[in-house]
């Protein structure tokens, strides 16, 4: 981030106060775009598995998937009476994905490698 010096502003001189709010909005600008930067050259591959037993469920999680930016693709890797594993090529963070996720009102048990939805 860059190191902008902010002076002691003079509050009867609205210029100052101007020139304060510009620099300010810098410093904030600058930190969010370090915060959410976005390094889409990585794919990150995750294995998630679904329960079968509700296909209403499943049909909205493949659509969320769908029309998620940033997963570059996915697919059912297998099936079977209980579950479906679905390999997922995300362009992010596992953080990110789980975030993205999380707004979408899904949740996950990372402990394993093979991800849960709950």
């Amino acid at each position: 981030m860059k190191n902008l010096k902010l002076k002691n502003v003079n509050l009867d001189y609205k210029t100052e106060i101007e020139e304060f709010i510009k620099n300010l909005k810098v410093i904030f600008e600058d930190y969010w775009k370090i915060k959410n930067e976005i390094n889409t050259s990585v794919k990150l591959s995750l294995s998630i598995s679904v329960d079968n037993r509700d296909n209403s469920k499943i049909s909205k999680f493949e659509k969320i998937l769908a029309d998620t930016d940033l997963i570059y693709d996915f697919y059912i890797l297998r099936f079977n009476n209980k579950e479906n594993i679905y390999k997922i090529i995300f362009n992010g963070s596992p953080d990110y994905f789980l975030k993205i996720m999380s707004d979408k009102n899904y949740e996950f048990n990372t402990q394993n490698q093979l991800w849960i939805l709950k």
